[in-house]
């Protein structure tokens, strides 16, 4: 993962990939090794606009969040470590426990979905930062209903001959 700190004149842009409101940022499987060294002190304004280069994928973070959603326990756990649960709007996707240690900064979450939240669910909440644990957290596919399938004994599953719909 590279970090660098964008210029200050220059033009923020939302993830097109997303098709939401704010910033997303996605944790994912790959690892890399940050170029920039973890600052020290707490987030300014002088520390923004700040751009993410993680596995081919950029992000730039106009300004410090305000408002978070949260997607998937793993995401949860780590804004309630580092003390960002009052910035918190809502959580989805918990499906875990939170540790003891987190328990109580955690008790008041704003849960908007026990799953992958609806794009509704999450600007319901006018998040301008949305934190997942997974890509497709932010796929148009990993959004919402998804139709039930049936899987034929011996697991083949759909383009195998063996789901319907």
């Amino acid at each position: 993962m590279t970090i660098r700190k964008r210029p200050q004149d220059s033009n923020y842009r939302a993830s097109r990939r997303s098709g939401r409101r704010g910033p997303v940022f996605e944790r994912k499987c790959c690892h890399g090794h940050p170029t920039a060294s973890p600052a020290k002190t707490p987030a300014t304004t002088a520390n923004y606009p700040v751009t993410v280069d993680n596995c081919g994928t950029s992000l730039t973070v106009a300004a410090a969040p305000e408002r978070i959603v949260s997607i998937k326990s793993s995401a949860t756990d780590l804004l309630l470590a580092l003390e960002l649960g009052d910035l918190l709007v809502g959580s989805a996707f918990l499906d875990g426990r939170l540790s003891e240690s987190l328990a109580a900064a955690g008790s008041d979450l704003n849960v908007i979905s026990d799953f992958l939240p609806g794009q509704e669910a999450v600007l319901g909440v006018n998040p301008d930062f949305i934190y997942g644990g997974w890509v497709s957290n932010f796929s148009a596919d990993g959004v919402g209903e998804r139709p039930a399938r049936r899987y034929s004994a011996g697991g083949r599953g759909p383009g195998r001959g063996g789901a319907s719909a």
